[in-house]
C-alpha cells in the first residue's frame, strides 16, 4: 500500500496505519519544498 497526500499525518498515524496494513513497510508521500516528493517508510516489524 502507498499512502499518498500523508503531509498531513504525524508518524503514530503513519505507524498504525502501517501496523494495520498486511505489507511489512508503508510508503506514505508528501510534497517537498526541496525536491519532488518526500517519502517516508514506515515498518510494521517490531
Amino acid at each position: 500500500m502507498v499512502v499518498h497526500d500523508a503531509a498531513g499525518l504525524d508518524d503514530a498515524t503513519c505507524l498504525a496505519i502501517t501496523h494495520g496494513s498486511r505489507p511489512t513497510e508503508c510508503p506514505f508521500i508528501d510534497p517537498s519544498a526541496t525536491g519532488d516528493t518526500r517519502v517516508r517508510f514506515f515498518s510494521a516489524i517490531t
